[in-house]
């Protein structure tokens, strides 16, 4: 095939190709500039961004990190350890169709968790871990994301409490909130939800285990280096059936083992250490 037929093809292409809505490319350009773009690891095309944003009407889908559907809505925005540097903006929840959201691993990006992101319907993948941000995890997610299936904002400054109303995220299997500065309790309400992993170590975190502990779902819980305190209930294991990891070093926790432990057949991983227990 000739040179000159290679071209047509490619400008053929690129002509069928619906352009991304304007709200998202305009979403996108802002992300550029409150990270410091210019100085991302990578950022293939980024560059070529219209920096007005609102009037910017080309394909974004060839950005570094950027993948879209058929229609070109962004699906996927990738852009772990790429040496983000400022805050996310408000504008990103303009991105209506994502799905995955990874920023993890960028130490200089800061600020809060944006509450807007809550219009972001079919996030089922949230991975901000490693990064400075700090506030608190917005109530708002809790009643929106109801897609969502991970949680990561780990290696944080994030404080408050962890929401009651996480438990109306039915979907969410691995909740992810570990070596931050979140205080209060574990809340009862989620014992009402499917987990598979909640890591919640390194924290802040007070009060009594809650019983009767997480569905059979939880197979991996790590509470460790906490406030807990008071005893470890017979019902707490109730449920969990399918449960292989359980951390609770380092907490306030005394009194016995209990009884009902030598029923968990799945448990292959137990740290008690620097607790109060006897009879171990």
């Amino acid at each position: 095939m000739s040179r000159l037929a290679v071209l047509f093809l490619a400008v053929q292409c690129a002509e069928t190709q619906s352009p991304v809505p304007t709200p998202e490319s305009a979403a996108l350009v802002a992300l550029y500039d409150s990270t410091d773009g210019s100085g991302w690891t990578k950022s293939d095309n980024w560059q070529n961004a219209d920096k007005t944003g609102a009037s910017y009407v080309g394909l974004v889908c060839n950005w570094y990190g950027v993948d879209c559907d058929g229609t070109s809505n962004v699906l996927y925005l990738d852009l772990k350890s790429n040496q983000l540097s400022g805050t996310l903006p408000d504008s990103l929840a303009s991105l209506t169709a994502l799905i995955d959201l990874v920023a993890s691993h960028n130490q200089h990006l800061g600020g809060s968790l944006p509450a807007t992101l809550s219009a972001m319907k079919d996030l089922e993948w949230m991975s901000l871990w490693n990064n400075s941000i700090s506030g608190t995890i917005p109530s708002s997610y809790t009643h929106s994301l109801s897609a969502m299936t991970e949680l990561d904002v780990s290696l944080n400054n994030i404080s408050g409490t962890l929401p009651s109303t996480l438990s109306s995220l039915n979907g969410l299997k691995l909740l992810f909130v570990e070596q931050n500065f979140i205080s209060g309790t574990v809340p009862t309400t989620l014992d009402a939800m499917g987990l598979t992993q909640f890591l919640a170590h390194t924290n802040a975190i007070s009060g009594t285990l809650p019983t009767p502990g997480f569905k059979s779902t939880i197979t991996t819980i790590a509470l460790h280096t906490n406030g807990l305190s008071g005893t470890i209930p017979d019902t707490y294991w109730n449920n969990m059936t399918n449960l292989a990891e359980l951390d609770l070093m380092g907490n306030w926790i005394e009194g016995t083992l209990p009884t009902t432990m030598p029923g968990m057949q799945s448990l292959t991983v137990l740290t008690l250490y620097h607790l109060s227990l006897i009879h171990i």
